[in-house]
């Protein structure tokens, strides 16, 4: 009989291969023997992915408008000396070529088996091999003895552990990184948000925040508040049968002489409203005749006084873009805060409050601080404290006129979300249930319970085929019935239920990945837990909630700084962006879902799959190797670890106990393409167009086995692990 781990003498071995794809998520509850080897027991930095398979996440990088850190590359060269060459730890030295006076940021030199390489970035004009490097006052002894090409850099590792090809790039991408500011002020980031080329944040200003928050806008040249503007507001009433003069018309006090061009004038009831006016200059008295081109319309019932976002703290921006009036150039941004008025900020940057009468209406709500909106029929609908919310007149987001068609609704219980969606029906959700208002008009509207139990935690509910949120009972789904058309709410986070459990109280904000079907839940211990719904006509279709009934499926990341508040919007060409503001208060603004790093340190992932007893639960095996089958477009490392019998003591290989390093490393060489079908330059010429990485094994024998797929890089494009062919010996029962 053959020793522990060794295949058996008594009869020659016959390897049976079995391939299993990676499909399914997490799952942390289902029995072991019950359970698909495709899904996996432990993952961080993976994501669920449409087409099939696991794949690492993107990373995010600062941001301010500048050039971005993931857009960079670099240039490599070799020179004949470095001596009296001195390059900077942080972002380089700036160098001039002394014959070519070609310029460009020099962000590392070494010298690898006697050759002397540099690596360059922010290049303009062209070296020659007859230059020195001029940095300062000072030039280098030695010449370039190759033109700067890109991509170039010595084979092997660097100081860092990474190709030098990696260490070239992430020491460049550094350099772009380190031009990048914070938004000025203090705290946190209060919001963020783009409409059409415009990318604006919002913080507080003040040695502790206490002064008015402050909306920037990025450029070229970082955060700026130059061409942001604030209208000024002033309440009037004794409006005469002639009505509020045009928008533009210049505005008079008949007793103070004070002017200001007219913004846009919003009525509360047929005599009473307020003006938002700009360039205002004097001082408007509190009671005086208001009159444009000499004529009189109305009185002033308060002063005139420059609008100014709340003081900083620890509340959230939430915003809308919204075309309310059916020109190209009003396609504007709408926010709330919870702390004062919800705001309108136009093409030209020029911010608005919406104010409520000056006198309050019968059921008013007694403070003017809506803190969540929506857009439903034409109409702008804020939320207040107290399970209040409103809508505006259709096509007017700054009229709250009854007269003129707004209305007011309760739900008896605070809400915590409020979503349009097809029908055209209204989901509000509050901290004890979800509600519905269906119909058009006044005249049809209804309000329902539509799932009693199922409600959300603040900011814990997204819109995606339906409306999805985190609550008491895990993380639910809003679906229509299939017999009446009614809705249901539905827990479908049973597969990670313990996670979801141990990481509610830790909530702070979510959003929406539209690219691939995600809804994305932080937690202030920079845990990031990714929900992808499969969907009709996705190609998963293996785990499609149409086929199988799996509503969902589970994947998880590990940020390197803990989410505030984040946000899902648009740019100019209608691409999907995502922005971030982080708790720890550094001010900066970051980019979600771009580059291959944290913010310039690496992304760690590993993947721990579940036990796989290949369709036979009592038989002992003698496992060969595996060979995992990805898509990746570039060379990458993979290490695998192997864990057999539940890591029981007689078989366990001590995953629990392992580091990276102990960990074999095996190479993917990916980025290939089909023959005659792709153009060569594109591609690595070792590459397949689908990657196989080998763990060679043997692994040893058990019942079952379980994988640890580990991998840590700073420049590496995010793969997909798509799954696995298995080789082993079938041996004896398990007695």
């Amino acid at each position: 009989m053959g020793g522990r781990g060794a295949p058996s003498t008594l009869g020659k071995p016959s390897t049976q291969t079995k391939y299993f794809p990676f499909n399914g998520g997490l799952d942390v509850v289902t029995p072991a023997l019950s359970v698909d080897p495709g899904f996996a027991l432990a993952m961080v930095n993976y994501e669920p992915w449409f087409n099939g398979g696991y794949r690492r996440v993107d990373g995010y990088e600062r941001f301010d408008g500048r050039a971005k850190p993931s857009d960079a590359t670099f240039s490599g060269a070799t020179m004949s000396s470095f001596a009296g060459l001195t390059i900077g730890t942080s972002t380089g030295s700036f160098g001039t070529g002394s014959v070519s006076g070609a310029t460009a940021q020099i962000v590392e030199a070494v010298t690898v088996t006697g050759t002397n390489y540099i690596a360059l970035t922010n290049i303009t004009g062209t070296f020659g091999t007859s230059d020195k490097i001029i940095i300062g006052t000072a030039t280098s002894t030695g010449t370039l003895t190759s033109i700067p090409s890109v991509g170039y850099a010595p084979t092997g590792t660097g100081t860092s552990g990474y190709s030098y090809s990696s260490e070239f790039l992430a020491n460049a991408q550094n350099y772009y990184r380190q031009q990048i500011h914070a938004v000025p002020g203090t705290g946190n980031i209060l919001g963020v948000w783009q409409n059409q080329s415009n990318v604006y944040a919002i913080r507080g200003t003040g040695t502790s925040g206490t002064n008015a928050a402050l909306l920037y806008r990025a450029t070229g040249t970082g955060w700026t508040t130059s061409g942001i503007s604030y209208v000024n507001t002033m309440y009037f009433n004794s409006l005469g049968t002639q009505g509020l003069p045009a928008v533009g018309s210049v505005i008079t006090g008949a007793t103070s002489g004070a002017t200001g061009t007219l913004y846009q004038g919003i009525t509360h009831t047929t005599v009473a409203g307020y003006l938002a006016l700009t360039g205002v200059t004097g001082t408007f008295n509190a009671s005086e005749q208001l009159k444009t081109a000499g004529t009189g319309f109305g009185t002033s019932a308060s002063s005139c006084t420059q609008f100014s976002l709340p003081a900083g703290g620890n509340y959230k921006y939430r915003f809308k873009n919204q075309n309310f009036f059916a020109t190209s150039v009003t396609y504007y941004t709408y926010g709330v805060n919870g702390q004062g008025p919800a705001i309108q900020i136009d093409n030209n940057n020029v911010v608005m409050p919406i104010l409520m009468p000056l006198n309050p209406l019968t059921n008013q709500p007694p403070n003017n601080n809506p803190f969540l909106l929506e857009t439903h029929l034409n109409s702008l609908w804020l939320v207040f404290p107290g399970g209040i919310y409103q809508q505006s007149v259709p096509g007017q987001p700054t009229q709250f006129n009854g007269f003129l068609g707004a209305n007011q609704f309760s739900t008896g219980a605070e809400i915590t979300g409020i979503f349009s969606i097809v029908g055209p029906t209204l989901v509000l959700q509050t901290q004890r249930n979800t509600q519905i208002l269906t119909g058009t008009s006044s005249a049809s509207y209804q309000q329902s319970l539509a799932a009693e139990k199922a409600g959300a935690v603040l900011n814990g509910g997204q819109l995606l085929d339906t409306v999805y949120a985190l609550n008491n009972l895990g993380i639910t789904s809003l679906s229509r019935t299939q017999s009446y058309g009614n809705f249901v709410g539905a827990t479908i986070s049973q597969l990670v239920q313990p996670i979801v459990a141990a990481e509610r109280p830790n909530f702070v904000d979510s959003t929406i990945v539209r690219s691939s079907n995600e809804a994305r839940f932080y937690f202030s211990d920079q845990s990031v837990l990714i929900m992808y719904v499969p969907g009709l006509g996705q190609q998963n279709k293996a785990w499609s909630a149409i086929e199988t009934g799996v509503t969902a499926q589970f994947g998880y990341a590990s940020y390197n700084v803990p989410v505030f508040c984040i946000y899902s919007s648009e740019d100019a060409s209608n691409a999907e962006v995502r922005y971030f503001g982080s708790s720890n208060g550094d001010g900066f603004v970051y980019q979600d879902g771009i580059g291959t790093s944290w913010d310039g340190t690496a992304i760690t992932s590993y993947l721990r799959l579940v036990f796989n007893n290949v369709g036979s639960p009592v038989f002992r095996k003698f496992f060969r190797r595996v060979d995992v089958e990805l898509n990746a477009t570039s060379q990458l490392s993979l290490k695998f670890a192997a864990d057999l019998s539940y890591s029981n003591t007689e078989s366990t290989s001590a995953v629990s106990g392992i580091t990276a390093s102990d960990i074999p490393v095996s190479n993917v060489f990916g980025g290939g393409g089909y023959w005659d079908n792709v153009n060569w330059n594109q591609f690595n010429w070792d590459g397949q167009a689908i990657s196989t990485a080998r763990a060679q094994g043997p692994f040893g024998t058990g019942e079952n086995i379980s994988f640890l797929i580990f991998h840590q890089a700073i420049t590496d494009t995010p793969f997909v692990l798509q799954g696995a062919v298995l080789h082993y010996d079938l041996r004896r029962l398990q007695r």
